[in-house]
């Protein structure tokens, strides 16, 4: 990126040269390239050049997100720590950011579309008197934070199975292009960063030892695809954990999560160790460390 002309601002991407060598964009261009590293998202262009058409499958919920300054909920102000509300087909989610000035929130609903493609993208704006429908009867501070709100958005929720296609040639997917995810686990950005880092080493590691970029490609989404396999495993589980229906189901979910949280909070933080305890850049730096 420090090269003169190396970024390119409002650029499109209309294909792969063969064996991931350079892309096409748009005007016919051909941008030649030892490698091609694909962060283009969930409908990425590169990963449909490469592997064929895989339509992203929406998952049955929409979600709606949006801000509201903290001095506006008086005392309906959610709890300093990051909250879940949980309930029948739903749930919501509300933390503090902006030094604690700004509280951000998003509400998952389960709800059949005829067309949910319409409202694929997370700038879409909200209907805010759909939202408190969506929410009525919920605890205060979550109907407060909806009618206080500011730029609400509202958009469907796409994702797509665990695949092993990740690697084409000299061209890599790497965050939401190879496994996108709920934002039931907010893990989908930091697998994505988790993912860059990886990558990048792996490819100092094999100019450093003069072998083939392709190979550290390779070691790459062998070494990222079980964690993030994983992680979109428990986005999709935490998502029914949070939405199951009423009956002695939701009891003993909730009571599990309550109970633990309430009494064994060290336990109930220890089954996230894995997640947050996972050190990516020592993982990269091993994986480095052995000859290709």
């Amino acid at each position: 990126a420090r090269a003169p002309g190396s970024v390119r601002l409002g650029t499109t991407v209309e294909g792969m040269m063969p064996a991931g060598k350079g892309l096409l964009v748009q005007g016919g261009e051909r941008l030649e390239a030892d490698v091609v590293i694909a962060a283009d998202g969930l409908r990425s262009t590169l990963r449909s050049a490469a592997f064929g058409p895989q339509p992203a499958r929406y998952t049955g919920m929409i979600a709606w997100r949006g801000t509201v300054p903290a001095s506006a909920l008086g005392g309906d102000a959610p709890p300093p720590t990051a909250c879940v509300w949980a309930g029948p087909g739903r749930h919501f989610v509300s933390y503090y950011v902006a030094k604690g000035q700004v509280v951000n929130f998003v509400g998952v609903v389960e709800r059949d579309s005829e067309d949910p493609e319409a409202l694929d993208s997370w700038r879409t704006p909200g209907d805010q008197q759909a939202a408190l429908e969506d929410f009525i009867g919920w605890h205060p501070s979550v109907t407060r934070m909806i009618q206080c709100s500011q730029g609400l958005s509202q958009w469907t929720l796409f994702d797509r199975p665990p695949s092993a296609h990740w690697v084409s040639g000299s061209m890599a997917l790497v965050g939401d292009a190879a496994h996108p995810m709920l934002p039931t686990f907010a893990q989908g950005a930091s697998q994505g960063l988790e993912d860059a880092w990886t990558v990048a080493r792996l490819a100092d590691a094999a100019v450093e030892q003069q072998a083939p970029l392709s190979a550290a490609l390779q070691r790459y989404a062998a070494l990222r695809q079980p964690r993030t396999t994983a992680i979109q495993h428990r986005a999709l589980r935490n998502a029914r954990d949070f939405h199951h229906p009423r009956g002695f189901e939701q009891i003993r979910a909730y009571s599990t999560l309550w109970l633990g949280g309430r009494f064994l909070p060290g336990l109930a933080r220890g089954r996230l160790d894995e997640i947050y305890g996972f050190d990516a850049v020592a993982e990269a730096e091993r994986s480095a460390a052995a000859a290709f």
